[in-house]
């Protein structure tokens, strides 16, 4: 019997998918009301991408949703130098606190990016709420 494990993402804030302290740390997978969705962990908080945009969901802390973000905001992809994008959600707290947030975001343009695990070609995204 042959068993295999193939597992991509982008790792730069990331410590794999073992737990540990202080480091944010792919959970897993979760399917969340039909979605499937990526979390991320950090301590107590959970926070729940949607794999197919990597929109930032919603988060819970202690297992109960703190925060969430509807519809999830995700970027347009592929991103490139020049491309722009609107995003439109609503951000709902847990205490009932709401706030509408309408966005617009440029790829201006290409930068390096040098850390401990290399130099990397990374994109300048700048995103900016519609009224500015």
């Amino acid at each position: 019997m042959r068993a295999g494990l193939k597992i991509a993402y982008d790792g730069r804030d990331f410590h794999g998918f073992a737990r540990q302290p202080d480091v944010r740390t792919v959970e897993g997978e979760e399917t969340v009301d039909g979605v499937a969705h990526y979390v991320v962990k950090s301590g107590v908080r959970r926070t729940y991408y949607v794999k197919a945009t990597l929109g930032w969901h919603f988060e819970k802390v202690y297992d109960i949703v703190a925060i969430r973000r509807t519809p999830p905001p995700a970027y347009d992809w592929p991103v490139r130098v020049g491309k722009s994008w609107q995003l439109s959600y609503r951000r709902e707290e847990r205490d009932g606190r709401a706030q509408d947030f309408y966005r617009r975001c440029t790829a201006l343009d290409e930068t390096t990016l040098s850390v401990p695990a290399g130099t990397f070609l990374t994109l300048h995204v700048v995103c900016r709420d519609r009224a500015n």
